[in-house]
């Protein structure tokens, strides 16, 4: 009789460790289902987002030259191929031409009124 109460208490807890891998199993199912592991990026996210943020007015009001030499700095790279095409423009004496690259920029004129001197006088 204490080999059937072995086995039976052997069975007992073979039954408590499945219901404890099953419930382990759930747990690391909904921890890496696509949705929740969005949800914990973006929550991360806004939360760093957040304090950066946060930090970069903080630098930015200790250091307002640095920081205004760092955006013009980003600025100018951003807009280097327009400036660069500008000054070419300029530097060859062509200051009316079109860009070569058909963006249809308009040339440069000269845009303030010259008394006593029309526009066809200026386009001449």
């Amino acid at each position: 009789m204490s080999d059937a109460k072995h086995v039976l208490a052997a069975r007992e807890r073979a039954k408590a460790a499945r219901a404890r891998l099953t419930a382990t199993l759930g747990e690391i199912q909904a921890r890496l289902a696509p949705k929740t592991i969005v949800r914990d990026a973006v929550d991360n996210l806004r939360e760093n987002a957040s304090a950066f943020a946060g930090d970069t007015v903080a630098a930015v009001r200790s250091r307002p030259i640095a920081a205004t030499a760092i955006a013009a700095g980003i600025g100018l790279l951003l807009a280097r191929k327009p400036i660069l095409r500008a000054a070419k423009r300029f530097s060859d004496g062509d200051e009316t031409a079109a860009p070569a690259d058909g963006s249809g920029a308009e040339p440069l004129r000269n845009v303030a009124p010259v008394p006593g001197v029309t526009d066809k006088e200026i386009e001449a």
